[in-house]
């Protein structure tokens, strides 16, 4: 529900043009208010406490009923959006790096923010690197096959880093999570290695993904717990042996 500024009715969104409901508060004017040409309301002034999306200007919920969220470094009213829009942003910032042919760019729209460019923290980092995985499922323009997944998965991964200690509900589900996204990461080295890709490449991942076995593992930090926690440690130590760097 949003608010016409003409008449001043909380009405539904079918009652608006697509346009029109994406408009600010003070700006916003109904279906049957444009017919009529009714004009704004000039006495219902914006609300000036209530920031806005940096990318859609709206102030409300998204489409999906979300509403603007911020967790950077950003201050004041700047910095906060939706979450629906700041994947819609990152997904064309990541097409147009890898058209450019800047590889080592197609993750940045995904980590951190374009105003105050310091990472996205907590959840909402976790929520735009399953939207980065997502993505790159359904459309993004790999050529390379499943291996090309490695890079989101991996990417998602490290943004579910559970402290050492945490072992409330939240720690223990993000915890699951990020095992199976391992499992997932290790399942397509196993495949890329039979189909002969370079091991130096595939061992970068693999060796990535036993430190963040081991970190949750070590959650409750207990002595058999430790005990695997050391083995998938060993098992990054090896690798980093084979390897050429």
């Amino acid at each position: 529900m949003k608010q016409c500024a003409a008449c001043c009715k909380e009405l539904s969104k079918e009652c608006f043009s697509k346009k029109q409901w994406r408009l600010k508060e003070y700006e916003r004017r109904c279906k049957d208010c444009l017919t009529k040409n009714v004009p704004l309301n000039k006495v219902a002034p914006p609300k000036p406490d209530i920031p806005s999306c940096w990318i859609c200007l709206d102030n409300g919920e998204d489409d999906s009923g979300k509403p603007i969220i911020r967790d950077c470094s950003c201050r004041g009213d700047a910095g906060y959006a939706h979450i629906s829009c700041l994947i819609q942003y990152a997904e064309r910032k990541s097409i147009q790096h890898f058209e450019k042919d800047e590889l080592e760019r197609i993750t940045e729209p995904w980590n951190e923010c374009p105003n105050c460019e310091q990472e996205y923290r907590s959840d909402l980092g976790v929520q735009l690197a399953d939207g980065f995985v997502t993505f790159s499922r359904r459309k993004f323009p790999y050529k390379l096959g499943e291996g090309s997944l490695l890079i989101p998965l991996t990417f998602k991964l490290r943004k579910m880093k559970v402290e050492c200690g945490d072992n409330n509900e939240d720690s223990k589900a993000l915890a699951l999570a990020g095992k199976k996204v391992a499992k997932e990461i290790l399942s397509i080295v196993r495949k890329q290695k039979a189909m002969g890709e370079s091991l130096d490449f595939l061992l970068c991942f693999e060796k990535e993904v036993y430190y963040y076995l081991g970190h949750y593992a070590i959650n409750p930090p207990t002595v058999p717990n430790a005990k695997i926690a050391v083995a998938y440690y060993q098992k990054r130590v090896s690798i980093l042996h084979k390897t050429s760097w």
